[in-house]
């Protein structure tokens, strides 16, 4: 049960970034209730996954750099495949 929680956590994480909504950092771990450093392993993670991860000042929102789709990382389908 615990890593469907991370997956459902890393997928509203992802949802942020696509729509370049994520406001700055501290409002950004705000919003999926966890303190910034939580935050920027989460991150780091992601990028050692390949994710393009850049943070715009102006817009003030974390984006992916080049396309990305977090199901490259969690493959729901082969879980469903597997009896889970």
């Amino acid at each position: 049960m615990h890593f469907i929680k991370k997956i459902d956590h890393y997928q509203k994480l992802d949802s942020f970034i696509q729509k370049q909504n994520t406001g700055t950092p501290k409002e950004f771990a705000q919003k999926l209730n966890i303190n910034r450093s939580h935050l920027y392993r989460q991150l780091d993670t992601l990028k050692d996954y390949g994710a393009p991860i850049k943070y715009n000042r102006k817009l003030q929102s974390f984006y992916y750099e080049s396309p990305f789709d977090l199901m490259d990382i969690f493959p729901i389908s082969s879980l469903s495949n597997n009896g889970i």
